[in-house]
């Protein structure tokens, strides 16, 4: 297959979508290019068996069969493509006595498709999993014990082509509840498998094409910025995975945006594997992707060889939290944490409220002294809460070398860290836990002055 057009220039015109660890961060978005057109190999999907005997209804056509109020609880048949994912939802309990034709908490990962594709399509990069349900119509049927037996018995499976008799309309569905009854009115009730032959059906997808597309290649699926902000990006387009150098596994293509340079993966967390406190943020170079059936949902990954962790305390350490070969080899692993550094006390104030208990734990080793901050000092502008930031970091105006920062919470916090990283850009609260929030929204703030100036871009984070 002819390599991918991407905003990264190679001799004479040449282009290739196949990030590598070294991409230069310096270069900027361009615009897409279609994929060249290429033959593609004829292939159509199986068809649905035929059945001698009554009408064969599509799965479209039982559905507005039923929904206009034809068919009653008479048996037809119906033909589709079957495909049984074998996932298993982690459910809660429910509240009352299931009917058989009630459907709790499993959402299409199975069922008789109109199109040959799976009820429902698992997407893992390793770290992330997304579950996308079938693009056409869906029937998902009920299945009594006999006929359940030979559907289930090996998942995941399919899609194979199948031909059943049923029924919509059971007289079982007076037996659910009035919220669910029409629900259970319109489960479509399995009598029999007239056609069904899992061991001939072929594998879906059924062979590597170059290309599904004709050309030019359709729209992308959504805006690069929509990945990582407004940032560089080394490639933007139709590809594929062996073509994006990813740790994570896909059929066909995808439209997928790929960061020029190392960018945040996530947000600051607590390792609760690591004695102690500390906090790290993965990095790399973000990989985005998207499928015309995922309806407009994004996938994230990582180019292989440019994931690590940065701590608090300044390490960085090779990461393959996004699956084999994603970590960069040059780092070390995280191995032992260092010791925590001793925490230094202040209360954290705010107007008409208790004050917030604070352990800062500086990791610069520059902090020189901490005080509860003054009304004054909350209402400086650049101190703002709220619009989904509940902290905020400001170097005082009158001193470079103190920094205002504020956490809006709960009133009924009592205790939190405070946790300066080693560079000083971040600085990390973590309330004690809490059972209940009152006065959600609370704004307190301490002023932290250190040795030496502030960098001008610390930011503060909050619900950690």
């Amino acid at each position: 297959m002819g390599a991918l057009p991407s905003t990264e220039e190679s001799g004479a015109g040449g282009a290739s979508a196949t990030p590598s660890a070294s991409s230069d961060a310096r270069q900027s978005p361009s615009p897409s290019r279609s994929a060249e057109a290429i033959p593609s190999i004829p292939w159509s999907p199986p068809p649905v068996p035929t059945v001698p005997g009554d009408q064969v209804y599509s799965v479209s056509e039982a559905i507005s069969a039923r929904d206009a109020g034809t068919l009653g609880s008479r048996t037809i048949d119906v033909g589709g493509y079957w495909s049984a994912s074998g996932l298993v939802h982690s459910c809660p309990a429910p509240d009352h006595t299931l009917n058989k034709l009630e459907i709790w908490c499993d959402n299409s990962a199975y069922g008789i498709t109109e199109r040959f594709e799976m009820a429902m399509t698992t997407i893992s990069n390793g770290m992330e999993t997304s579950f996308v349900p079938a693009a056409g119509p869906l029937l998902q049927p009920y299945a009594p014990d006999d006929v359940a037996s030979r559907l289930f018995a090996e998942t995941p499976n399919g899609p194979t082509p199948i031909v059943v008799a049923g029924h919509f309309s059971d007289p079982g569905a007076a037996g659910c509840l009035a919220a669910v009854r029409d629900a259970c009115r319109e489960r479509f009730v399995l009598e029999s498998i007239l056609a069904y032959d899992p061991a001939s059906a072929p594998t879906l997808p059924p062979s590597p094409i170059p290309t599904p597309f004709p050309s030019p290649a359709p729209p992308g699926l959504f805006e690069a910025t929509q990945c990582s902000g407004d940032v560089a990006y080394s490639f933007i387009g139709w590809t594929t995975a062996e073509e994006l150098n990813v740790p994570m596994a896909f059929d066909g293509h995808a439209w997928a945006a790929v960061t020029a340079g190392i960018v945040p993966l996530g947000e600051w967390s607590a390792d609760p594997n690591v004695p102690g406190l500390h906090f790290s943020l993965a990095m790399g170079r973000r990989v985005c992707l998207s499928f015309d059936m995922m309806g407009g949902g994004i996938a994230f990954s990582v180019v292989k060889g440019t994931a690590y962790r940065v701590w608090d305390d300044g390490r960085r350490t090779t990461s393959d939290d996004f699956g084999p070969g994603a970590g960069d080899p040059s780092l070390p692993p995280a191995g032992t944490a260092p010791p925590l550094p001793n925490g230094i006390a202040v209360a954290m104030r705010g107007s008409g409220l208790a004050d917030l208990a604070a352990t800062i734990r500086d990791w610069s080793g520059d902090l020189r002294a901490a005080r509860p901050a003054t009304n004054d000092e909350l209402a400086l502008p650049g101190a703002a809460t709220g619009n989904e930031h509940n902290a905020a970091a400001l170097v005082l105006p009158n001193d470079p070398r103190s920094v205002l920062i504020v956490m809006a919470e709960c009133g009924s916090d009592r205790s939190v860290t405070v946790t300066v990283t080693k560079d000083r850009t971040s600085v990390l609260l973590l309330a004690a836990s809490r059972t209940d929030c009152r006065q959600p929204g609370a704004r307190r703030g301490a002023v932290l002055t250190f040795r030496s100036a502030v960098p001008s871009d610390i930011t503060a984070f909050a619900g950690l």
